[in-house]
């Protein structure tokens, strides 16, 4: 048995299996490791998973030339969004979207996380120099400077770079000993599916209430949505406590009857929310993508892809450092990736949390200030249409190699 790999990823979450994919399609060997076996997640018609990721069009364009695309949408489960209303529950200001001012066909796609998970196992499973190993790593071990190891029950494995693609609790991040800045939001989200009396004519709509923003992400169906109530640990207790009727008619009556009687169809999930964003993002043979390297606030959407959007520019690395005869597991090839992602994704973090502290509080001059502010932003097309732009992660896909 051959124990050494061009690139080993630990994690097989959805960012950790598509760099798997990219990388495996490019001929490199790839070992991923996953605590858990990987399955494909049985979907049921009619019935929707409650666990849900907003897909920008930067990356539909990664996963259509990656020739993933087609794998997910053909599932019939995709839903686009082409509007985006937003409004302060508080104040007078909204604000309203449209992908028709940036010239795409939407503003997103609101897409099962199964759904993706399923499509990628399904590429995968047509990659055969990517090994699906399922393990706990014990450790991570320098067998030499061209190599770093890593010791799984009863195995050692070897390679030029290790990938932590292993999530917010990052096991590879903590090896490293690489520290990362974090803190609470103090919020929790409650996630669960609901049915819309009135069709969501493929529009999200998202509400900032006192205890915190409620979003409504349009499915596949007309009529069922997910949405992400983010609030304080109590008031999330609160809503969890409540009878199916009580928390149906709180919802209906926290969107203000726009889409007519709101009730929930599916179980709930509740998930911690906290910021963190890792000093490093590499060092000499390790680097972390996605969920390792940094966690925001799901209210603007972002957080898979900017995890997607680090997969891409590691495999760009690393493809480009093999054409060239170089190193790519060296600290001074990896360099490249870190510049060109710690910037941006540090930005993300600090827009989320700025936004955040800005709507949820309820002082008066803050309400006044903030209404005021999205009516101007809402009257600007220019304004408002840069803001749609980077939303959409154009820029991003769009931006030359350094």
């Amino acid at each position: 048995m051959n124990n050494h790999y061009d690139v080993i990823i630990i994690g097989g979450g959805l960012v950790g299996l598509f760099l798997a994919y990219i990388l495996g399609k490019e001929d490199f060997k790839v070992a991923l490791v996953e605590r858990q076996s990987l399955q494909p997640v049985a979907l049921s018609d009619g019935e929707f998973q409650t666990r849900v990721s907003a897909v920008n069009p930067g990356c539909k364009v990664v996963f259509e030339k990656q020739g993933l695309w087609s794998k997910i949408f053909d599932t019939g489960r995709v839903s686009s969004y082409e509007e985006m209303f937003v409004w302060d529950s508080l104040g007078k200001g909204k604000i309203h979207f449209e992908c028709t001012k940036i010239a795409q066909p939407c503003l997103g796609y609101i897409i099962e996380n199964a759904v993706i998970h399923n499509a990628l196992l399904a590429v995968l499973s047509s990659v055969p120099n990517v090994e699906l190993i399922t393990a706990t790593p014990n450790a991570i071990f320098l067998p030499n400077h061209q190599s770093l190891g890593v010791k799984l029950p009863g195995r050692a494995i070897t390679t030029k770079l290790l990938v932590g693609a292993d999530g917010a609790r990052s096991w590879v991040r903590e090896q490293a000993q690489i520290q990362a800045i974090s803190w609470p939001y103090h919020h929790e989200a409650l996630v669960t599916n609901v049915r819309i009396e009135e069709s969501h004519l493929k529009t999200a709509w998202q509400c900032f209430l006192p205890e915190g923003p409620l979003a409504l992400l349009p499915l596949a169906d007309e009529h069922i949505c997910s949405i992400v109530w983010s609030a304080g640990p109590q008031e999330i207790k609160r809503l969890q406590r409540m009878t199916e009727d009580q928390f149906n008619f709180e919802i209906t009556n926290a969107f203000e009857g726009r889409l007519g009687k709101i009730q929930r169809v599916a179980g709930q999930t509740v998930l911690p929310l906290v910021m963190s964003h890792a000093k490093q993002y590499i060092k000499p043979r390790i680097a972390l993508i996605g969920d390792a390297a940094h966690t925001i606030h799901p209210l603007a959407g972002q957080g898979v892809n900017l995890g997607f959007l680090d997969a891409i520019v590691l495999a760009e690395n690393i493809i480009a450092g093999r054409k060239t005869k170089k190193d790519w597991g060296s600290y001074s090839e990896l360099r490249d990736y870190e510049r060109r992602r710690k910037s941006e994704n540090w930005l993300m973090v600090i827009g989320m949390e700025v936004f955040k502290r800005l709507f949820e509080s309820e002082s008066m001059f803050f309400v006044g200030a903030r209404s005021t502010g999205l009516k101007i932003i809402d009257n600007i097309d220019f304004l408002k249409n840069q803001f749609i732009s980077y939303a959409a992660g154009l820029s991003a896909v769009r931006r030359p190699a350094t």
